[in-house]
């Protein structure tokens, strides 16, 4: 992914924005290059990422892609978000990386 913007709250109760634009691939091979995207993490535990319509055919009929986030690393692999393999209401930690799974997403570019 290629950001354009982007705005990290990793509090507790904050929402992070990341704004940019992707590739996405259907069954191995690019279908839609240079996609307007934001992707939001809310409360360091929802991942919402929305692709722009008019760059996708409308494939997605505007309805974003949601995400339960288990861990999120910087790009030095710190972990930025406390973990403890617990789980209450809407939240549920326990390994895994936000980042990879954006990444394996996205045809494992990172785009």
């Amino acid at each position: 992914m290629q950001s354009n913007s982007t705005t990290i709250d990793n509090s507790a109760s904050g929402t992070s924005y990341i704004f940019g634009t992707v590739d996405v691939a259907a069954d191995g091979e690019n279908k839609w290059t240079k996609v307007d995207t934001l992707i939001m993490i809310q409360k360091n535990n929802l991942v919402i990422i929305s692709l722009a319509s008019e760059d996708t055919e409308d494939h997605f009929m505007g309805a974003p892609i949601y995400g339960i986030v288990d861990s999120m690393t910087d790009k030095n692999g710190n972990e930025m978000i406390e973990t403890g393999g617990t789980q209450t209401a809407g939240n549920v930690t326990s390994g895994g990386n936000v980042t990879q799974g954006i990444k394996d997403f996205f045809n494992g570019t990172g785009k």
